[in-house]
């Protein structure tokens, strides 16, 4: 009888523990954070480099958040961002829209690239996939001081991810196909491949390293390898 007691108790006891740990990373995304991130990586322009990464996603309501990015490269180029995003819970998943500015300073070649996008989304605990428009003004200064400004009204936004386990779980691994990120808005064909991976070893840390390969193109027969980075990072909620 006690054996059984003491069986049904620590089955109990386990439930209750994998339960929390699961509210916990439910809960992660909802609750304000802070990341800081470094980059290696090597393009056939740059050669190698670094950068340094700072987010923040800010949950201001159920159905809205906003997120920050700011990032610093040994390359002389600075990139600041905001992104907006009403999102709303279904049944299966979470429907969201995206609205993002970004702006990069190549400040070695005096240009600067005001890019800016509208994207709708969906995710689930395996999938996320994201659609949408985006446009963009790049500015050029030539060695007189004289700026040339060229307006790139329609591109368009994809991404899709894909992870192997649910997003409860501390951990996970993911591939992804995009033409966007945090800090860079690339046109539809270029396109970024993602492979990571994140560990969350308390209810308020999380740690995630990405390798991220850059083809000069892919939708027609130039799809060689320009750039390959590898980006670790650290965040922070509270």
């Amino acid at each position: 009888m006690m054996k059984r007691i003491l069986y049904i108790a620590l089955a109990l006891l386990s439930f209750t523990h994998v339960a929390a740990a699961e509210q916990t990373q439910a809960s992660k995304a909802e609750r304000y954070n802070v990341s800081v991130g470094v980059e290696y990586a090597y393009n056939h322009s740059l050669g190698s480099y670094a950068n340094f990464d700072v987010l923040s996603t800010m949950p201001i309501h159920r159905y809205f958040e906003m997120e920050a990015a700011f990032q610093a490269s040994t390359a002389n180029e600075y990139t600041a961002g905001v992104v907006l995003r009403p999102k709303y819970a279904l049944r299966v998943g979470e429907l969201f829209v995206d609205g993002q500015v970004l702006y990069k300073g190549v400040v070695r070649a005096g240009q600067s690239d005001l890019a800016w996008g509208l994207s709708v989304g969906y995710r689930m605990d395996y999938v996320r996939v994201q659609v949408g428009w985006s446009g963009r003004v790049l500015s050029m200064k030539n060695n007189e001081g004289v700026c040339t400004r060229v307006l790139e009204p329609i591109n368009i936004l994809y991404r899709v991810d894909v992870c192997a386990r649910p997003q409860t779980c501390n951990w996970n691994i993911h591939v992804c196909g995009t033409n966007y990120d945090d800090f860079q808005i690339e046109r539809m064909t270029e396109p970024l491949f993602m492979l990571g991976g994140r560990y969350d070893p308390t209810a308020h840390w999380r740690v995630s390293l990405d390798v991220i390969c850059k083809p000069s193109g892919i939708f027609h027969v130039t799809a060689n390898f320009y750039e390959a980075m590898v980006r670790a990072k650290a965040t922070y909620s509270f």
